[in-house]
């Protein structure tokens, strides 16, 4: 008896230091490692191709999911254009890198391309602020005869 009552001190004790305890459930977590235009570049009024680089640095598999690019102006929305291509299973530790193409930039000026792993925010992952990427690019008018 005076063990468990010894025990059940210490329990509390430990409690009253911030001491506890509490196991968290095991999740995945997408991070967009890298986000390049193509060797081309950025190209106005033409349709551009992006890589984008994704890392599940979590400790579970990431389901099948969607990344989405967008084009916008920098601190303007709504995006100009936008696309959204699937993301296949990811286990803890896999990479992928996409092949997005079909990405309209319309005029010269500041752009900026952004790249989102789990556009719909269905998975439920360790860490939720670290899904996106930001490319801020710069494009001028091509020289006549270029």
């Amino acid at each position: 008896m005076a063990t468990a009552a010894r025990g059940a001190a210490s329990f509390f004790i430990a409690l009253g230091l911030g001491v506890t305890a509490v196991a968290q459930p095991a999740r995945p977590d997408l991070v967009v490692l890298e986000l390049r235009a193509t060797a081309a570049g950025v190209r106005i009024g033409r349709c551009n191709a992006f890589e984008v680089m994704v890392r599940n640095v979590g400790v579970a598999t990431a389901a099948p999911t969607r990344l989405r690019l967008t084009v916008s102006r920098p601190g303007s929305l709504p995006a100009v254009d936008s696309k959204t291509v699937p993301l296949a299973e990811l286990g803890p530790g896999q990479q992928r890198t996409l092949a997005i193409g079909g990405v309209f930039v319309p005029e010269p000026g500041a752009w900026r391309i952004e790249a989102l792993a789990d556009a719909a925010q269905g998975l439920a992952e360790s860490n939720e602020g670290n899904n996106a990427r930001v490319l801020d690019v710069a494009t001028v008018p091509a020289l006549c005869g270029s």
